[in-house]
């Protein structure tokens, strides 16, 4: 040791040699000030540097106050420079002088023991010696420092130990003592020995005050010196000397004895379990001072009732086990409750071991009793909180799963067999036996899911199909996370389970129905929409989006995006509609025009309703909106059909009182014409016979006769023209080709116009009605071109196509324009369409300028004809 002593401020310890290392156990947080604020208080009298590593229940701030109390001129000290409270951030640098500012450090241990998060002992012995340097340089007469180990857990407890024992080294021949201390709450008998084994002597209340108990490394340590230094002496002196010596050394070590055993009973009495031994007879001889405290009773009470304070339910089971062990002559482990002081009793660990002599005989039992309440608490809320985890997982039907990467074993738990459509046990374990009931499409993209979420340490989620033993497929949602050692190596996963296949099969409905919805509404040109009123936001149907010819993303999904897609001439109506709608909640109806991006007009006529929030006001309206722009030109065109058909019926009654009278006119003037020849006639040859009736000579009357019959003739034919302009007799009696043929020679006759007439068809096989329309779209369709087409030339073709006749008129004429079809003079068009469609059948008109036209009628056959070679007349 260093030469010198130093005063310890500690009044049962007084004064101490430089380079002791000292602990003392502490209880409360007061224990630890009574003996580290006198202790520091010395060391700065002392003009000693102070190192103080705090840990709880004290952290750095109620160690800065308990000193400036202790210490008056603590705040003196400090502004003079003798003190100096510093911050515990960067302690363990190399380049921070010790003390640079004053003789006081207070740090916490994480600091100082646990910089970086590990305990090295190596790197603590070297920062002691540090400071301890930088200490003597400043000046100061040494180092006392202080550790308070409150932090240590089972895992580095040897390490420390080991450390300890190592310091206790390094302090030797060094200006520097260590005062380390230890919390005595939650020490194992064992751990309290090694603590008093690794220093020179302890410090322990009892009764209410502090003792020394000094190791026997330091007794024989200081009987060593004391030996020596006799021995030095006896040189000088006679024999006789040693002998007096050896006798004071032999009552130390008497003492020494007296004074362990007392340390040891003091250290029984102190550690936090309940001790005690047993004769082999069964006869309990000692219980220590926690055991007595908790019962309530002294050695002779216990002895008296030995089963008195176990629980009289558990008192049957516990005697025949520990009779059992005793005839076995082996330790055992048992738990029992055990009566306390006032009446409750409690759970306990009861562990006995048996003390044997050299020859195995068992000469005692030892044994510690350890309170497990809370233990036996946390066990039955386990139990509970497993009851409610199972209760859940079987109203859920979860099944769990834990995988055992290092093994490839998967354990499944819960309902997870019965998900995969396994019997109970039947699953084997094996990862691989998991992958082949994986629908083999889904393994890749569920490798990869657990792949990423190992790499990324993330949440695994992931959805798949497994393939029951009987075929069946069934969807399921699986989430889990990976657990890592301390490397950052995956070692093991953990997860749960559940059956989606009735969601997944929902989910496709819902989209069939979608799918259904969106192609009814793509059918109907029906879209819907919504509008919430609040938040300004409206939602469109995809169906919506193309009658208004939309991109989703270029619409502002705002009502006023919507209104900027109505006609500048509708927007008013929209509105009014759209705000009675808010203010009365009732449905409304309203058709506007929009404009799409190729300039094209649309109608749309929108149907609303409102939608009331829980107050009744209106918070948004929904409904649809429909592409009426077919309907819209319907509508125009039977306007526009309905006006032509009044100017039709107008015409036709024109045109029969047009008919009438021209059969009237040329009745009256051919037929009466001929007819009042006829009657002069007949009055000539009346006037001759009532004169003379026998003197009309043979040429007379010849020529009378002749002139008779010829009138009589010319009368016959005038009826049979004005008859057959009113339904041609060749119709009836020859059918509609020759009737057709007949009347294109008659055209061509009267108007010396070119007619050319083929036919591909043999028997026509109409029925009447088809016949006689036919014929007059014919004779219309000549009276045109005789009117409007300036022609010279037409030609006539009758055919067959598929089912349909077809009669084509073409001629080689101005051409008719589409201004001249769409007139209101374009009469006779319009007479020859209605005619043809009575039938079943359908006009086509074209023509070009200057190219001539063509007219088309098409109508259904009743029956197939029969095809013959063209036959055509000029």
């Amino acid at each position: 040791m260093a030469a010198g002593i130093t005063r310890t401020g500690i009044g049962v310890v007084g004064d101490i040699s430089w380079g002791t290392h000292l602990c003392h156990f502490y209880e409360t947080k007061q224990d630890l000030l009574d003996i580290l604020l006198p202790y520091f208080r010395t060391g700065l009298e002392n003009n000693e540097f102070c190192f103080w590593v705090v840990a709880p229940p004290l952290d750095l701030e109620e160690a800065r106050d308990a000193l400036r109390k202790a210490v008056p001129e603590a705040d003196r000290h400090q502004a003079a420079g003798r003190i100096e409270m510093v911050p515990h951030s960067s302690f363990f640098s190399s380049d921070q002088p010790a003390g640079s500012a004053g003789s006081v450090e207070i740090i916490s241990h994480t600091e100082w023991y646990l910089k970086g998060g590990a305990f090295l002992a190596a790197q603590v012995v070297r920062g002691w010696n540090e400071k301890l340097a930088k200490a003597l340089a400043k000046g100061y007469a040494g180092m006392r420092a202080n550790g308070n180990e409150a932090w240590l857990t089972k895992e580095n407890w040897k390490d420390f130990i080991q450390y300890e024992k190592t310091l206790d080294e390094e302090l030797a021949d060094k200006r520097m003592i260590v005062l380390c201390s230890y919390p005595l709450s939650g020490a194992s008998a064992n751990e309290i020995l090694d603590v008093v084994n690794s220093h020179q002597f302890a410090l322990i209340r009892r009764t209410g005050k502090w003792e020394v108990v000094e190791s026997s490394e330091l007794k024989q340590a200081k009987a060593e010196i004391n030996r020596l230094n006799e021995e030095l002496e006896q040189r000088v002196v006679e024999r006789t000397r040693e002998l007096a010596a050896a006798n004071e050394q032999l009552k130390k070590e008497i003492a020494e004895r007296w004074r362990a055993e007392d340390r040891i009973r003091l250290i029984i009495d102190t550690i936090p379990v309940m001790a005690w031994s047993v004769r082999p007879d069964g006869i309990v001889d000692f219980l220590n001072q926690r055991w007595m405290n908790y019962a309530g009773l002294s050695l002779e009470q216990y002895v008296a009732d030995p089963t008195g304070p176990i629980h009289p339910e558990d008192t049957p089971r516990v005697l025949e086990k520990w009779l059992a062990q005793m005839a076995l002559g082996e330790g055992y482990d048992d738990e029992m409750r055990l009566r306390r002081a006032d009446g409750e009793y409690r759970w306990f660990l009861v562990r006995t071991a048996p003390l044997r002599d050299e020859s195995g005989k068992v000469i005692k039992w030892y044994g510690v009793s350890t309170d497990i309440e809370d233990r036996k608490g946390a066990e039955e809320a386990l139990r509970a909180s497993e009851a409610h985890l199972q209760a859940a997982v079987d109203a859920a039907d979860i099944g769990l799963w834990d995988w055992d990467m290092a093994s490839a074993q998967l354990m499944w738990l819960g309902h997870h067999e019965k998900l995969f459509g396994f019997a109970p046990g039947e699953f084997d374990g094996a990862y691989s036996s998991f992958e082949k009931h994986i629908q083999p499409e889904d393994l890749e993209k569920l490798n990869r899911a657990v792949q990423r979420a190992r790499d990324e340490g993330s949440e695994y989620a992931h959805e798949y199909r497994v393939i029951w033993p009987d075929g069946s497929i069934h969807w399921i949602a699986s989430r889990g996370r990976f657990m890592y050692d301390e490397t950052g190596r995956p070692v093991r996963m953990c997860g749960a389970v559940l059956d989606i296949t009735e969601r997944k099969e929902a989910e496709e409905a819902l989209r069939q129905s979608e799918w259904e919805l969106a192609e009814a509404q793509r059918i109907a040109r029906l879209g819907s929409w919504s509008f919430d009123i609040a938040a300004n936001k409206v939602r469109w149907s995809e169906e919506l989006f193309r009658i208004f010819d939309l991109e989703a993303e270029a619409f502002g999904a705002t009502y006023e995006a919507f209104l900027s897609r109505v006609n500048v001439d509708d927007r008013a109506a929209v509105l009014w509609v759209n705000a009675e709608a808010r203010s009365s909640g009732e449905p409304f109806e309203v058709e506007y025009r929009i404009t799409t991006r190729n300039g094209k007009t649309k109608h749309v006529r929108e149907i609303g309703y409102a939608r009331k929030d829980g107050a009744s006001a209106v918070a948004g309206l929904f409904g649809t909106a429909q592409d009426i722009t077919e309907i819209k030109q319907a509508e125009d065109q039977l306007k526009r059909s309905n006006r032509d058909l009044r100017a039709l019926s107008a015409r036709l009654q024109s045109v029969r009182e047009e008919e009438s009278a021209r059969i009237a006119r040329e009745i009256h003037d051919e037929l009466g014409s001929v007819l009042a020849s006829l009657r002069w006639e007949l009055e000539d040859i009346e006037e001759v016979i009532s004169e003379r009736p026998d003197a009309l000579p043979m040429g007379f009357r010849c020529h009378k006769i002749a002139a008779l019959i010829g009138l009589t003739d010319s009368v016959i034919d005038t009826v049979k023209r004005i008859a057959s302009e009113l339904r041609p007799i060749a119709l009836d009696e020859f059918g509609l080709s020759e009737a057709i043929q007949w009347h294109a020679q008659q055209f061509q006759d009267r108007t010396g116009i070119s007619v050319k007439w083929d036919s591909l068809l043999e028997d026509l096989n109409l029925n009447r009605e088809q016949s006689t329309a036919i014929f007059r779209i014919f004779q219309e369709a000549l009276t045109n071109t005789l009117r409007h087409a300036q022609a010279t030339r037409v030609d006539i073709l009758m055919s067959r196509e598929g089912g349909e006749f077809v009669l084509t008129i073409r001629d080689n004429g101005k051409g008719i324009t589409e201004d001249e079809k769409a007139a209101m003079s374009a009469l006779g068009l319009l007479g020859m369409r209605e005619r043809a469609h009575l039938i079943g059948g359908e006009i086509h008109v074209s023509g070009a300028e200057g190219r001539g036209t063509a007219v088309t009628l098409r109508a259904p056959l009743l029956a197939a004809p029969t095809s013959r070679k063209p036959a055509s007349s000029e």
